[in-house]
């Protein structure tokens, strides 16, 4: 690169929109519509015993760090990990599977899962979400990947029903252009216990729960602690509930994590399989299947189901927003170096607006951004995460290089503004004849940009990204 003479170094403060937003649900559903048969479950002790879950109180907020969002959009593409043979599609599914990526039951353990690319993003950067499938009980036939939502359903041998199934999985986030594993922060809500169900997470796993939040403390949820994990489950086997009863529901605040391996079990003691599957994959992430060169085959049964939900009962502050740079050689990077003065230079700003409840909906939403006046702002675009224009959605009421840029009062009230992630473009251009010689240190030009994004629950600033 040729550099031009005492070049312009524009070191700014990177953020991290740190971490993850998973929500897992548990849930079985049978075609017939009949619960599944239990013989055997946990013994355990209400969730809200010793403080190891509560309710929110009034006003409380989730930390912004936990603010990786997995959500499919229109970027979205599942595709298939492992052997193609292992693997056929279904066209024919019912509408809220959409296409179904099918994992056969006489795959090894480990070596097969889905691809769910552009789920998340972090730090200004997209992310894939890997679920690799390592092991299940002999009564599952078939794993099913849905393209509707992001969900895992499993299917029995045919003409017979799932009474004690259970699998084991490992959801792995990736950085969408590495497929590195990226270490994520963030919560995962379970719905729906029901029915003597149970979830479970290994010990590896659980020192990673930060805490556990309940809607209400009517929650018919226990908890148990074994050598090989713990478990959130429903411990009567004969009580059902509707898939948002608050009362079945569970979120778990989680940090500093890089693989999460997680049991389902549809009924029976969880404690069979914790600890004894295994949870090894031997999947290589940079290599991926695409739908449409599997065979189709269409599969009639019931299934046990498990997807997830991006809501918690309480909202969620502030999420640090994530800073990038760019120039013509140089993409979203920590710091750049312009080959001239005449070079465009791009300021990207992300925000991640996390998934709410109408009850925690913003009344306010703003970035800040004051960009020197040795520069010239020739556009200014707004978009989320799918490449959509949404600058209209935000009203510009700062003055020259002093930017506020704040949604709009009807998109704040509206539940279309929640659940995505936007960026902020900014295309500038130094100003030619303007005095530079303040900026200029130890023979390089150089200047910072930093910015803030505000909402009712604070202010935040760029932070560390893990991903630069």
């Amino acid at each position: 690169m040729n550099k031009f003479p005492k070049h312009l170094r524009l070191p700014r403060e990177l953020s991290a929109g740190v971490a993850a937003l998973l929500v897992l649900v548990g849930a079985v559903m049978l075609a017939s519509g009949n619960r599944v048969s239990a013989s055997t479950v946990l013994p355990g002790q209400s969730v809200l015993t010793g403080n190891i879950a509560s309710v929110p109180k009034a006003g409380e907020t989730v930390d912004g760090k936990y603010s990786v969002i997995a959500k499919v959009s229109s970027k979205t593409e599942l595709k298939g990990l492992g052997s193609a043979s292992n693997m056929t599609k279904d066209t024919k599914a019912d509408a809220h599977v959409g296409t179904g990526l099918h994992i056969d039951g006489s795959a090894p353990k480990g070596s097969a899962g889905a691809l769910y690319t552009n789920i998340a993003s972090l730090g200004g950067r997209s992310l894939d979400l890997a679920i690799v499938a390592t092991d299940w009980t002999s009564d599952v036939a078939t794993i099913q990947f849905r393209t509707a939502s992001i969900g895992v359903d499993l299917i029995p041998v045919a003409n017979t029903t799932i009474d004690d199934g259970a699998a084991q999985f490992k959801f792995i986030y990736l950085d969408h252009e590495t497929h590195k594993p990226v270490e994520v922060n963030g919560y995962y809500t379970f719905n729906d216990i029901d029915w003597g169900q149970s979830i479970g997470l290994t010990s590896d796993v659980w020192s990673h729960i930060d805490h556990m939040y309940v809607p209400t403390n009517k929650t018919i949820l226990q908890y148990l602690k074994t050598d090989a994990g713990a478990f959130v489950f429903e411990p009567e086997s004969s009580v059902g509930t509707g898939d948002d009863d608050p009362t079945s529901q569970v979120t778990f605040l989680y940090s500093g994590i890089t693989g999460m391996d997680m049991l389902f079990t549809s009924a029976g003691d969880a404690r069979t399989h914790l600890g004894k599957f295994n949870t090894t994959s031997t999947v290589d992430y940079s290599k991926s299947v695409a739908l449409g060169s599997l065979k189709d085959v269409h599969i009639r049964s019931s299934s046990a189901y498990f997807g997830y939900t991006a809501y918690k009962p309480l909202r969620t502050s502030t999420v640090p927003p994530a800073k990038t740079v760019s120039d013509s050689d140089e993409k979203k990077v920590q710091e750049n170096t312009l080959d001239s003065a005449d070079e465009t230079n791009t300021w990207q700003i992300t925000q991640v607006i996390p998934n709410e409840y109408p009850e925690f909906y913003y009344s306010e939403a703003y970035l800040t951004d004051n960009i020197d006046p040795a520069w010239t702002v020739n556009s200014l675009k707004i978009t989320n995460e799918n490449g959509a224009d949404v600058t209209s959605w935000f009203n510009s009421l700062g003055a020259g290089n002093n930017y506020k840029l704040a949604a709009t009062a009807a998109k704040l009230k509206s539940a279309d503004f929640y659940g995505h992630t936007y960026t902020f473009t900014f295309n500038a251009k130094l100003k030619k004849g303007y005095d530079l010689s303040k900026y200029l240190v130890n023979g390089v030009y150089t200047f910072t940009n930093q910015g803030t994004f505000t909402t009712d629950t604070g202010t935040k600033q760029p932070a560390p990204s893990p991903l630069y």
